[in-house]
């Protein structure tokens, strides 16, 4: 079990101090050792907060965001009859500019 340390103190069987607010792993039969002597309580256990999974709310909302993104970037990309106009304008441009050569 993980413990938070509220009240500084030396350990028995390791002889570490341990400082407040530090955080240890240690059975629930040390847990009570520590805590049974006649000088107060020295930690305490900490409580962890387990994450739910999304709800299908959220995960709805995610899909949509995740559609709209790509139909962005479908938007932002180049269609394929973008590619010939640019290819038309190079050759339009290389024949007017060979025309005014000529002349």
């Amino acid at each position: 079990m993980k413990v938070k340390v509220v009240k500084k103190f030396r350990d028995k069987h390791t002889t570490l101090i341990h400082q407040k607010d530090q955080e240890l792993e240690i059975t629930q039969e040390r847990f009570e050792e520590i805590n049974s002597t006649s000088l107060g309580v020295f930690v305490e256990e900490i409580h962890e907060i387990i994450e739910e999974t999304q709800t299908e709310e959220e995960k709805l909302s995610s899909e949509e965001i995740q559609k709209e993104e790509k139909s962005i970037a479908e938007a932002e990309a180049p269609g394929e009859n973008e590619i010939p106009k640019v290819e038309e304008t190079v050759k339009t441009t290389e024949n007017k500019r060979e025309r005014s050569t000529k002349k």
